[in-house]
Formats: structure tokens, C-alpha cells, sequence
């Protein structure tokens, strides 16, 4: 077996301070791994060195080993590459671009640019994946598998796909954007369950037919800062269990965050607007058998939407399952309601012991808020302050969803008309919002809301 070598940085000292300077990977001492070039006046012959580079990355891709580095060189590779040997912990096999250089991969229209299937410990850093026949990054029963500061686009399929039993992989700092027929980024069941997928700080975007980032059948997923845009959805997370959604902004789309038969999961703290449809889209998808239940929404803040939440143990094809216990909570939703008054913007179709508590709604004009039917029983509606001007309902619930049901303590400003009656404990009065204008839809110190919920806390979305 080979000798490894590693080059270390050296920075350049000066008497009297350190002053930073660009380090070209050959000015790295060599300690213990190989380091590779590709240039496109290399040749595959050569050795592969700074001096005498390779030709294509696929070279690269059959010689490195465990520890190895491969640096690309400026240019437009015309190839699909398959990794053929895996790294080791702390030692993976690195294709990188050369630093400051802008590294091209073009698949032309064929197969997959980056196809990883059955490895683990490979990292791609810096490189620019495109027009690829199937996907951008294939990543299959794998694990330990790093994308970092990648733009991966025009893929037939989904830009980045990650299945089967893949696992410890990490999507960070790319763009993925105008797949032609799916999604940016998809982490899906194929022969297999993805587990432990990380897609962080990345910005999706013109992935128009389907989402920016999706999944399905995948657990312990942490999709975390990113952005989502100009996509059909913004995420779209299907069939899992213990999934994290947090600190995403997602904006321009038909809908936000949509979360189908999860079990376990949690959506907070994400920034969600200018969404045509809704804004949270939770429902049981049936197909895959697996309820949905105990899922927490929480900290959002969602603002000129068509919808604020769809909830329902029904399916897009109409096929019945088991939605239960979601709870929403401590969101702010406003300018909710720009387009069709057909159902109301907070709208529970079925599904049993919803907790909707602590939330702030100001909603546009002549809409009803809140709505639960076809069963949507045991539902507690608690300590939220619902604001908005005209003649339309707060709260309407159909007899088929009123055993077990508690709605009391919350504020009903500027609309009274209330099927089942507000609460003993509910006031309508103006909540006293600190500035709607520029809305901040904290509470003044003199606000009725204040200390005014169940247990004394302060009703809406800033009540804890």
C-alpha cells in the first residue's frame, strides 16, 4: 500500500507580526496523504502532480484512497465521476476545487455527475455540478458523505438525491436550484430508509415542480437555516419520524413547510411569507401506511399567505389515515388571507386533539380564522389573540367536532361571531398591539391580554 501524504498551511511570518497571505495547496508541507490535481491541459498518463496534473476527475476518482485529496483547476469538466474507494474516519477522500478557481462539472445532458453509492467518508467542497441526465449528487446506501459550498443545477431529476440506507450525511453551504422535473434536494426511501441527513445554510430555489427540499420515509432529519425560494414547495417533509425543521426562511412559493404523516417532529422558529396557498400544510399521507401524530409547530412567524394552516387526516387523493395531537403554538401569523375566502385561513379537517394555543392572528379582511370539522374532536383552542376586521367568525366548529373540545381564554378582537361560544374566560377587547403598523405584535403593558390566559400567562404568541 501506498505512503499517504498531507500538506499542512503554512502561514507566511513576518519580524514583528503575522500578516495573512493566499496559500496555494503545493506551498503545504507534506505530512501524511496523497494531494492530486486535475487541470484541463493535463494528462491521465501523468502522475497526477502540480507539475504534471490529470486530465479528468474520474482518474482521480480511481486512484485516491483513504486521507486523499484531489484539487480541480479551473474549467468545464465534461464527465460523470464514481468514486471508487472509500475514506476512513477522519481520513476522507476530498475532490475539491482549486482555491480561487471556479470548477465546473457538466454532465451534458447524461447519467449522474456525481454518483457515490456504497462508500462512506468522501467529501465534495467547491464545486459548481450541472446538467446532469438523472441527478446532480446520487447518494446511495452510504454514510459519513460531506457536500459543502456546492452549486449543484438543471438536473433532470432532483438536484441532490440521498437513499436506501444512507445515513451521516451532511448537505451544507450549497445552492441547488432549477432541477427540471423534482426537487433541489431529495432524501428518500429506496430500498431503504435514509436516517441522520443534515441540510444546513443552503439556499434552494426554481426547483418549480416540485420543492426545494423534500423527503420521504426519512428519520432524524435537522433541515436548519435555510432558504427556500421560487420553488412549488418550500419543504416538504414526508413520512418520518423525529424530523427538526427550524430557522428556515421560505418565500414565493404555492406553499411553505408542508409535514405529511411525521411522527415526533418539530417546525419552529422558521420565517415563512408571500406564499400563494398555505403557509403550513400538515396532513396524514396515507400511501406509506404511517400516522400522523405528536408533531409540535411552534415560534413561526408567517405573514401574507394565502392560508396560515391546512391540517387533515385526509390525503391529496382523498384516502383516509390517522392525524392526531398536533399541537401549534407560540406563532405569529398576520396578513393571512390574500386570495379566495373558499375555506377559512385555519382550517382542521378531521384530525383529533389539536392543541392550538398561544398564538397571535391578525388576519386580512372578511375571513373567517378558525374552522374544525369531520370529526376534528378533542381539540383544545386556548389563549390565542385573534384580531382582524368585518363580520366573519372566529371560531366555527361543525357538530361533528365538538365532543371533547375546550375553547376558552382567548381575545376575539373586532369579530364576536362565535359558533360554539367564546369561553368563560375569553374577552373581546382590543389587544394593544405595541405598533401594528410596523408590526410588532408584542403587547403594551396596559394590554388586556396581559396575564389573561389560562394560568396567568399572557395570551398570544408571546405568552409562555
Amino acid at each position: 500500500m501506498k505512503k499517504a501524504v498531507l500538506r499542512l498551511f503554512i502561514p507566511l511570518v513576518i519580524f514583528g507580526g503575522a500578516q495573512c497571505q493566499f496559500v496555494r495547496p503545493e506551498d503545504y508541507q507534506e505530512v501524511h496523504a496523497h494531494v492530486y490535481y486535475v487541470a484541463k491541459d493535463g494528462n491521465d498518463s501523468w502522475e497526477g502532480s502540480l507539475e504534471h496534473p490529470w486530465l479528468t476527475i474520474q482518474k482521480a476518482a480511481d486512484t485516491m484512497a483513504a486521507g486523499d485529496t484531489v484539487y480541480i483547476k479551473e474549467g468545464i469538466y465534461t464527465e460523470r465521476i464514481v468514486p471508487q474507494q472509500s475514506g476512513f474516519p477522519e481520513k476522507f477522500i476530498t475532490y475539491m476545487a482549486y482555491p480561487g478557481h471556479k470548477s465546473i462539472v457538466d454532465a451534458a445532458g447524461n447519467g449522474t455527475v456525481f454518483g457515490i453509492i456504497g462508500k462512506s467518508y468522501i467529501r465534495i467542497d467547491s464545486l459548481d455540478m450541472r446538467n446532469a441526465g438523472n441527478w446532480g449528487i446520487l447518494i446511495e446506501d452510504s454514510t459519513n458523505i460531506e457536500i459543502r459550498n456546492a452549486k449543484v443545477s438543471h438536473s433532470r431529476l432532483e438536484n441532490i438525491q440521498i437513499r436506501g440506507e444512507s445515513s451521516q450525511i451532511v448537505v451544507e453551504d450549497c445552492e441547488m436550484s432549477y432541477s427540471h422535473r423534482y426537487s433541489g434536494i431529495d432524501i428518500y426511501q429506496y430500498g431503504g430508509r435514509p436516517h441522520d441527513v443534515t441540510v444546513k445554510n443552503c439556499i434552494a430555489h426554481h426547483n418549480q415542480q416540485f420543492a426545494g427540499i423534500a423527503s420521504e420515509q426519512a428519520d432524524s432529519l435537522l433541515i436548519d437555516s435555510n432558504i427556500c425560494y421560487s420553488n412549488r414547495l418550500g419543504i416538504d417533509i414526508g413520512s418520518g419520524d423525529r424530523n427538526v425543521v427550524r430557522n428556515n426562511t421560505i418565500y414565493d412559493c404555492e406553499t411553505g413547510i408542508a409535514l405529511s404523516s411525521n411522527e415526533d417532529s418539530e417546525v419552529y422558529e422558521n420565517v415563512i411569507y408571500d406564499i400563494k396557498n398555505e403557509a403550513i400544510y400538515s396532513y396524514c399521507f396515507s400511501v406509506n401506511g404511517e400516522a400522523h401524530a405528536r408533531n409540535k409547530w411552534y415560534r413561526n412567524i408567517i405573514y401574507n399567505c394565502g392560508f396560515g394552516i391546512y391540517e387533515s387526516k385526509w390525503d391529496r387523493q382523498g384516502n383516509e389515515g390517522v392525524s392526531s395531537d398536533q399541537e401549534f403554538y407560540n406563532n405569529l401569523f398576520y396578513e393571512i388571507g390574500i386570495h379566495g375566502a373558499y375555506r377559512a385561513p385555519f382550517y382542521f379537517q378531521g384530525p383529533t386533539g389539536i392543541k392550538f394555543h398561544n398564538n397571535t392572528i391578525y388576519l386580512n379582511p372578511n375571513y373567517d380564522a378558525i374552522q374544525l370539522r369531520e370529526g376534528a374532536i378533542n381539540s383544545r383552542i386556548e389563549n390565542n389573540i385573534i384580531s382582524i376586521s368585518g363580520d366573519r367568525s372566529s371560531i366555527i366548529m361543525d357538530s361533528s367536532s365538538t365532543t371533547g373540545s375546550v375553547v376558552d381564554y382567548n381575545c376575539y378582537h373586532n369579530r364576536i361571531r362565535i359558533v360554539t361560544g367564546p369561553g368563560a374566560h375569553s374577552i373581546g377587547k382590543e389587544p394593544k398591539f405595541v405598533d401594528v403598523e410596523n408590526r410588532d405584535f408584542h403587547l403594551q403593558l396596559d394590554s388586556p391580554c396581559k396575564g389573561a390566559g389560562k394560568n396567568g400567562v399572557d395570551m398570544g404568541a408571546y405568552g409562555w
